[in-house]
């Protein structure tokens, strides 16, 4: 495993006041700390079942689910809880998540937003059906308090060549960064190892200038090749981030023994790019 991307521990990052930067715009985050990984009490738990409870109606190779579907499917096989929660506010019609299906058995991999009060902040299932929508397992992801790298409830979570994959966040006080697990076959958060994409820091270089990375992605087969795009800049009087000095690189993973290896752990040392997370 590569040493930049060591598996994430819990710990609480102190960053500087920061904004989120997107592709359109500028996002004030209000935390006066940071967390990375998932936190300390709060676990990933399967829940598998062999007769699988409510069946969701997943009728083509990909699709979303909304909440007058989703909701029942996830009460009945016991992963989800509505008292007290932030569900009441949700909309029959809204968009919980999306589904693949899996060409090798006919099975789905669907990505469920959940709002249980049990944990302090939402979380993201991702549940194995069979062919008739039935629960055969589930994992919990957690991000580091709010999913700041997600646009909506349900973009984070795609399929990448013959791989699925979620995206997870390490969010702070301005500071967002986003993480990937890829995977064929679902494990659990903890099980795997995650794949650095991005980060946005107001303060995230040497002088203590707003920094982006951002990365595109070629998958083939068991080989992933990741091209990181790292620039430094300032913020105008409108809150406008100019580029003034741009670096790029490629890292090569190769998948083996359900986890991703990197081949260029000593070039992304030197990037340092991640070593501060």
């Amino acid at each position: 495993m590569c040493y930049p991307f060591m598996k994430r521990v819990p710990t609480l990052n102190f960053v500087w006041s920061s904004l989120t930067i997107g592709s359109c715009g500028l996002i004030l985050i209000l935390f006066a700390t940071g967390c990375s990984g998932k936190p300390e009490k709060q676990t990933s738990q399967s829940n598998s079942s062999s007769s699988g409870l409510s069946p969701l109606p997943l009728l083509q190779d990909s699709g979303f689910v909304t909440k007058k579907d989703g909701l029942p499917f996830l009460i009945a096989n016991n992963l989800t809880d509505t008292v007290g929660s932030y569900w009441e506010n949700l909309q029959d019609s809204d968009t919980l998540g999306k589904y693949y299906k899996v060409k090798e058995n006919g099975h789905f991999y669907y990505c469920s937003i959940d709002y249980s009060p049990e944990y302090t902040f939402e979380t993201h299932l991702i549940i194995e059906l069979n062919q008739a929508g039935k629960l055969l397992q589930s994992a919990r992801f957690f991000h580091g308090h709010y999913h700041c790298c997600w646009d909506n409830r349900f973009e984070g979570f795609n399929r990448y060549g013959d791989f699925f994959g979620i995206k997870t966040c390490a969010t702070g006080s301005g500071f967002c960064a986003t993480d990937l697990y890829l995977f064929k076959k679902l494990r659990q958060q903890e099980e795997q190892t995650f794949i650095p994409l991005g980060q946005w820091s107001a303060f995230g270089n040497d002088i203590g200038e707003p920094r982006s990375v951002t990365a595109n992605l070629e998958v083939n087969k068991n080989e992933l090749i990741v091209h990181y795009l790292l620039e430094d800049g300032e913020l105008d009087a409108e809150g406008n981030f100019k580029v003034k000095l741009t670096r790029k690189m490629d890292a090569t993973f190769i998948f083996k023994n359900q986890h991703w290896v990197c081949k260029d752990r000593d070039q992304l040392a030197k990037f340092d790019l991640w070593l501060n997370r």
